[in-house]
């Protein structure tokens, strides 16, 4: 029992980057469940305005795929001010709605938020090292992106601002030749219209499947190769030859969605039915003897297919959490049936329905059954790394005016072909006014821009005993496991075509795990 006058607990919550609440110092686990995070990620937001609770409810679990969106914003709430304990106090209540009381230092939007506020040069750079990290990293829920573009356009205010005030002789605090875009925050979904985005030859192959109208077409690629901003060109190419467009994401999907495989159809439904504005009740229209998937297929036949005449896109992303369920080999032999129903059910139009999926997960370690699995028809597109080329592209678009050729061949070296390592970098010399050589020595230090990116992939290692081995055997250069390179090169921490080829994907891991891995 805690005594009544004992000092609550801090809460420290980390919103750029990978969402992050630390409770006295320490991680807060659990928060995955009854979308904690999503609430409290929400709330932080918003701090320290107030929000109308019907609006959360709605935003989260909203009808006709929840019943009683209240009652769940409700047990949510329960849920986290347990998890919080007596730091639960941040959270304040009154009579329909809610808000979040925090201190400046205790979340890193409020930080930034005051930085842009205080527009001088030193605030700024403050705001710009905060928002070198994506807002939210890995979540694409349709509610984070227009705080990501009013992070972004605060930044850019503020440093337009500088770059009039400054006097003659004085360098404004983050400048490069990309302009002050160049700061912005990296990582996450390259915005369509970003000059960010670099066109490779595989954004010409997705663009010729969908002219060819491929019953499935897969994005493979390691972690942070730009699977995500590959797939998001692919539904703005769809678009604009007038297709149906369908997007799915499963990284938006709770732990609960995902927990039952009838909690995953009804959700995925529900989903569906809201985005191409379709009649959907599951009372009424779910079937139970047809099962999960059958009710599924009935819904695209008689609902999707059935409202156009034109050709139907479903692009899948964040697929790669579906392995960890036990329903996982039902819903990937349903895609590939719908591959095979274009010869079986010529009846039915399913020439016109088109499955584009992006996934880094090797799918032959997990689907035995070949003629079962979505991920060996149609058409593969193969994601790597930049190579030089584009890698030093980017950096002459990006790096600090009067950058040599051998300072990027160094920076290439270092960070190799990863473009998020690459984009990160830059803005961070520009931010801190460093030479290359300032940088080189930073990066795997204990202040590095790449900390909490290089402590997340360590700690992935150290929790699997075998994929750590396996990490070391390359890093001594020895042979690795069939089944660990694997696994390593879809983290994207290992390049290669095979395991006799196996290498760290660039020069800072390589550099990091061998001080760091034990």
């Amino acid at each position: 029992m805690e005594h009544p006058n004992q000092t609550p607990p801090t809460v420290r919550i980390r919103l750029f980057g990978y969402f992050e609440v630390l409770l006295d110092g320490g991680p807060l686990q659990g928060l995955h469940l009854r979308k904690a995070d999503r609430v409290l990620a929400y709330l932080a937001l918003h701090a320290p305005r107030w929000v109308e609770k019907e609006a959360i409810a709605s935003e989260f679990w909203s009808r006709p795929v929840y019943d009683d969106p209240e009652q769940n914003l409700r047990q949510s709430l329960v849920y986290l001010r347990r998890l919080l304990g007596s730091g639960a106090c941040c959270i304040e209540s009154q009579v329909g709605r809610l808000r979040l009381v925090l201190r400046e230092e205790q979340a890193d939007i409020l930080e930034f938020n005051a930085a842009c506020e205080r527009r001088d040069a030193k605030s700024l750079r403050v705001a710009g090292r905060l928002a070198a990290e994506p807002l939210l990293e890995g979540w694409n829920d349709p509610w984070i992106e227009p705080f990501r573009e009013r992070c972004a356009r605060r930044l850019r205010k503020g440093l337009e601002n500088v770059q009039d005030e400054t006097r003659p002789g004085q360098s404004p605090p983050m400048m490069s030749a990309g302009g002050p875009s160049a700061a912005l925050p990296s990582g996450g979904i390259v915005p369509l219209n970003s000059p960010l985005y670099v066109a490779r030859a595989c954004d010409t192959e997705l663009v010729a499947a969908l002219d060819q109208q491929q019953s499935i077409i897969l994005i493979k690629g390691a972690r942070q190769t730009g699977k995500s901003s590959l797939l998001a060109r692919g539904l703005q190419a769809a678009r604009a030859r007038t297709w149906a467009a369908y997007h799915t994401d499963c990284e938006q999907f709770s732990a609960e969605d995902l927990l039952t495989s009838q909690a995953f159809y009804a959700r995925l439904l529900g989903t569906l039915a809201e985005q191409g504005d379709h009649e959907f009740a599951q009372d009424a229209d779910w079937r139970p003897l047809l099962g999960a998937a059958g009710n599924l297929e009935r819904f695209l036949r008689r609902k999707v297919l059935a409202a156009t005449e034109s050709p139907v896109l479903w692009a899948l992303d964040g697929v790669d959490r579906l392995f960890k369920t036990d329903y996982y080999n039902e819903f990937f032999a349903f895609l590939r049936g719908l591959h095979t129903k274009r010869a079986t059910e010529p009846i039915v139009p399913w020439e016109r329905f088109t499955i584009l999926i992006a996934t880094a997960t090797e799918a032959h370690l997990y689907i035995r059954d070949l003629s079962q699995s979505p991920f060996n028809v149609g058409t593969r597109i193969a994601l790597e790394d930049f190579d030089t080329g584009l890698s030093l592209d980017l950096c002459r678009r990006l790096a600090p005016l009067g950058w040599s050729d051998e300072n990027r061949q160094r920076l290439y070296r270092l960070l190799g072909g990863n473009s998020y390592l690459l984009v990160r970098g830059l803005n961070e010399i520009e931010t801190r006014r460093m030479d290359i050589d300032t940088f080189e020595r930073l990066v795997v230090q204990p202040d590095s821009p790449y900390r909490d990116h290089l402590e997340c992939a360590l700690r992935l290692l150290a929790a699997d005993g075998d994929l750590r081995a396996d990490m070391l055997a390359v890093l001594r250069g020895d042979l690795c496991t069939d089944v660990g390179f694997y696994r390593l090169r879809s983290a994207g921490l290992l390049n290669g075509a095979s395991p006799e080829r196996a290498r760290p994907r660039c020069g800072l891991y390589a550099e990091y795990f061998a001080r760091h891995l034990r």
